[in-house]
């Protein structure tokens, strides 16, 4: 969280959306963020209620970077900015999938 936050702060990137998703309750989000505050929203899903691949992650932090067609292109465990930035790069520069 404070790479992907530092990055959000730092960085001028307007085609770039990020959000938390947890299963904790608002309660405990608002504890969190304000021990830990970020520049990004964060939402609260009941667990087990995620579609697939969302719902399969298996470690936290799990980040899934997606493109603007809503393709998934990446998907990584704890990244430190410079890493998020390059598949941010990679994930904008690949072809679209062709249409089915």
């Amino acid at each position: 969280m404070p790479e992907i936050d530092w990055l959000l702060a730092t960085k001028d990137e307007p085609d770039v959306a990020i959000f938390g998703i947890t299963d904790e309750n608002e309660v405990r989000i608002r504890e969190f963020l304000s021990e830990i505050p970020t520049h990004y929203p964060m939402v609260s899903i009941p667990a087990g209620t995620l579609p697939p691949p969302f719902g399969d992650v298996r470690r936290i932090p799990t980040s899934f970077i997606i493109d603007r067609n809503g393709i998934i292109q990446f998907v990584r465990g704890y990244m430190y900015a410079e890493e998020i930035e390059t598949l941010l790069w990679q994930a904008e520069r690949r072809p679209a999938a062709p249409a089915r």
